[in-house]
């Protein structure tokens, strides 16, 4: 008997080791070090959020605010339609990549230059000045088709010259047409820049839902419009009952390799300023449990059981007991 016992008691210790090793456990389930910077680097608010169809985003131009637009909704098919340029395809897109686009075609659309060298683009007043023959002084603002009309000359081409360019064309072209002895002494100065500098935010989002559950007041599909923390989310679902466990809660996200992944949480640190707060992904699962998680069986208990029937549909990873979930503890 005693030979027997203690034969169980090493396979239970072989077991424990297992679980607390980061090794195979029942169901395919793994605890692995991980901590809460590595899921905030997932997460990638605010500029990293990823574009799609149904977003709504606003599009500002610092110098043109005629241009603003707040109500750029992507549509059906990812695309975007913008005055000038047309139509861009956003989905896929994070907003920062989105807003390096949406520069490069209006700097190229408006005619300047991307190399660093100012380039005069449409938009920009000039005030063109002859030194020896004042009356022809101008001050013209660059068509949108790229050309400006001065005295005697009529239509110049000005869009994706710099400044000494223009004025190198206009001194010849005065000279010529002056028919003087000397060349015209003429400046080009820029006195209203309308370099196409743009920012992009976002203004709701049509794909971004969480759901929480478990020990909350209010289980639910939570949607969340832009950068969201998941103390936020369980506040939304009606805050924890007191018979939470806020040492064990469960968040589980949608992982690049399309398999769900299972984060333990312990909220109490979060609340207490010791570890900082997880930004949410669209479709992550928080679930508050009512016992304390420790065990890999306990674990599987809980994950399989987390959705209600009627919500599975909405995300995009399937949760049933033959599914190869990873859980990563992430205490620091």
């Amino acid at each position: 008997m005693f030979i027997k016992n203690k034969i169980v008691l090493l396979i239970c210790l072989f077991l424990l080791i297992l679980v607390f090793s980061g090794c195979a456990s029942p169901g395919g389930v793994r605890i692995n070090s991980a901590n809460i910077n590595n899921l905030n680097s997932q997460s990638k608010p605010a500029q990293q959020y990823i574009a799609g169809p149904g977003d709504v985003i606003s599009i500002r131009f610092l110098y043109s605010p005629e241009m603003n637009n707040d109500e750029v909704v992507v549509s059906p098919s990812g695309n975007i339609i913008l005055p000038l340029i047309g139509q861009v395809h956003a989905k896929g897109m994070t907003l920062l990549e989105l807003n390096t686009i949406l520069t490069e075609q209006y700097y190229k659309k408006l005619g300047y230059s991307l190399n660093g060298d100012y380039t005069l683009g449409v938009g920009d007043s000039l005030s063109i000045k002859l030194i020896y023959n004042s009356e022809l002084n101008s001050t013209v603002k660059i068509r949108p088709d790229g050309k400006i009309s001065l005295p005697l000359l009529g239509e110049i081409d000005t869009a994706g010259k710099t400044p000494s360019q223009l004025e190198e064309i206009i001194t010849e072209l005065y000279y010529k047409k002056l028919e003087s002895d000397e060349r015209p002494d003429i400046t080009v100065m820029v006195q209203d820049f309308k370099v196409p500098e743009l920012s992009i935010s976002l203004v709701r989002s049509a794909s971004q839902i969480v759901y929480v559950g478990g020990e909350v007041n209010q289980a639910k599909v939570v949607t969340i419009n832009g950068p969201m923390k998941m103390l936020n989310a369980i506040m939304m679902a009606g805050g924890t009952k007191n018979s939470a466990r806020l040492d064990s809660v469960i968040l589980i996200r949608y992982t690049d390799l399309n398999t769900p992944t299972a984060n333990l949480l312990d909220i109490n640190q979060v609340l207490n300023g010791k570890l900082s707060d997880v930004w949410l992904k669209p479709y992550d699962i928080i679930y508050v449990p009512k016992t304390s998680i420790a065990r890999a069986d306990v674990f599987m208990q809980h994950i399989w059981n987390i959705i209600p029937t009627n919500f599975s549909f909405s995300f995009p990873y399937n949760l049933n007991p033959d599914s190869n979930v990873t859980i990563t503890n992430t205490s620091e």
